[in-house]
This record gives C-alpha cells, sequence and structure tokens, in this order.
C-alpha cells in the first residue's frame, strides 16, 4: 500500500479515486446514423429507442441528415409523408451501435412494399 495513504484521510482517497477514473476512463466512440432522402418529396423521419412518437426531421429531396447514437441499441425509424404526416409510409428496426449506418430512402415499384430504405456506404458523416 502507498505509505502516505495508509493513516489516509478523506482528501487522499478522493485524490486516489479521481486519479483511478481518469486513468481508466476509456474513450467512448458513438455510432451516427444517416439519411438520405431520394424520393421526389419531403418526408419526415423519426429515431426513437421506444415505440412512441418523438420529434420528427423534415427531409427535403436530395436532403441528407445524421444524427448521432449515444447509447448502441435497437432503434424505431419512421417515414411520414411530409405533406400527410400522419401517414406512415415505412416501420422499421434497426440495431444502431458503434459503427455508422447510412440510407437511402427512396420509392420501389417493383417492391411490394413501395417505399425502402436501403444500406449504402456512408458519403461522409458528420465531423470526419
Amino acid at each position: 500500500m502507498i505509505p502516505s495513504l495508509r493513516g489516509g484521510g478523506l482528501g487522499q482517497w478522493c485524490v486516489l479515486g479521481l486519479l483511478g477514473l481518469v486513468l481508466g476512463a476509456a474513450p467512448a466512440r458513438a455510432g451516427w446514423l444517416g439519411f438520405r432522402n431520394d424520393t421526389e418529396s419531403p418526408l419526415l423521419i423519426q429515431i426513437n429507442n421506444v415505440d412512441r412518437s418523438g420529434k420528427a426531421q423534415l427531409l427535403y429531396p436530395g436532403e441528407v441528415a445524421w444524427t448521432c447514437v449515444v447509447q448502441p441499441a435497437p432503434k424505431v425509424i419512421r417515414i411520414y409523408q411530409a405533406k400527410l404526416p400522419r401517414r406512415l409510409l415505412r416501420e422499421d428496426k434497426v440495431f444502431c451501435g458503434q459503427e455508422d449506418l447510412f440510407f437511402s430512402v427512396r420509392f420501389d415499384h417493383s417492391s411490394p412494399e413501395s417505399l425502402i430504405a436501403t444500406s449504402q456506404t456512408s458519403p461522409g458523416r458528420p465531423g470526419r
């Protein structure tokens, strides 16, 4: 044991604890979740950790939006038509972790679900 801490007071133990936190802390890496609107009309995109409505982000045609994933968890992603915000076009659950995810949102008329979100390589997230 360190001789100066053997009979130590509270202040010495606090300093030792703080030193342990600083030296033992590993930098956390947060992932990013991105979307590009490849449709001809504006869309509303909601990203939630739970099955309830949250703040929607308006995405115009060709626009790209990014959101930081602070805690790895499954995310509920809902896509609405901006002109009819109560009309749900698509809902998916995606696990978001430390890796960056990027989706192109577009219409595919050959699919039974006309609106699809396809995973693509990222065009570069913010901060890079």
